[in-house]
């Protein structure tokens, strides 16, 4: 969807070995699959990146600073509110984002 390069990289820090989600590609396709696999591990495990109604920054990279030009927001929604900004399929949520110029995540 984002056209971006993802794969698992194993990382050695100090003791202990993990692995890391490595994304590649521009800045606006890394943070667009960024936020469609953090919405995925939500789901999956509520409250995992959203703890307390909070969006938690995930761990960046050296040098994978995006600028002033960038943010990301975090707002919640009750389930009304959340049905409507879905849309059918998800038709409302796209129209949203192209309206916007933005990324739009659930």
């Amino acid at each position: 969807e984002w056209g971006t390069l993802m794969f698992f990289a194993q990382v050695k820090n100090n003791d202990s070995e993990m692995e890391k989600l490595c994304i590649f590609g521009s800045i606006r396709s890394r943070r667009g699959a960024e936020l469609k696999v953090m919405s995925a591990v939500e789901h999956k495990k509520n409250g995992h990146f959203v703890r307390g109604g909070e969006l938690m920054a995930p761990e960046r990279v050296p040098g994978d600073d995006a600028g002033d030009d960038w943010g990301t927001d975090c707002m919640p929604l009750d389930h009304d509110n959340f049905s409507y900004a879905l849309g059918s399929k998800g038709s409302t949520r796209r129209k949203l984002a192209t309206a916007a110029g933005c990324i739009i995540e659930y």
